[in-house]
């Protein structure tokens, strides 16, 4: 997942937005009101088992800071919750460890590694972690 480099990513990314099958949210600094950072929800699917693919990033100013990780949790409780969710997948690159660390610490149990995703031009590996409702 990447941010929004110009206006026209941007406008493309809002409207991505207001599709059934995803949620955004904005992870914002209760002191500044800045932007801390984004969680989506996405790939939403209602049957047989309702599941959607989580992903997320903090802006370089907010990362560390355990924004991210209350936003995440927020994020999560809608997913379980208003969404009705039975399941939540994320990937990581294996170098991630923060991440990976992030997850766990959320309750996500890793699954195992996929060669899933094309980033630049090459294909690589990640992990997948998963997350059940309670």
């Amino acid at each position: 997942m990447t941010a929004p480099a110009n206006a026209a990513d941007y406008r493309e990314y809002l409207e991505r937005t207001g599709r059934d099958d995803r949620a955004s949210f904005f992870v914002v600094a209760e002191d500044s009101d800045a932007l801390a950072g984004v969680v989506e929800i996405s790939d939403i699917v209602r049957a047989p088992e309702a599941a959607g693919s989580l992903a997320y990033y903090a802006f370089t100013p907010y990362a560390g800071s355990g924004l991210m990780r209350e936003g995440l949790m927020l994020a999560i409780e809608v997913a379980f919750g208003q969404l009705a969710l039975d399941r939540l997948d994320a990937n990581v690159q294996p170098a991630n460890r923060r991440s990976a660390a992030l997850l766990e610490r959320l309750g996500f149990e890793r699954e195992g590694i996929e060669r899933r995703y094309k980033i630049g031009t090459r294909w690589r590996n990640h992990e997948r972690w998963t997350l059940r409702s309670r």
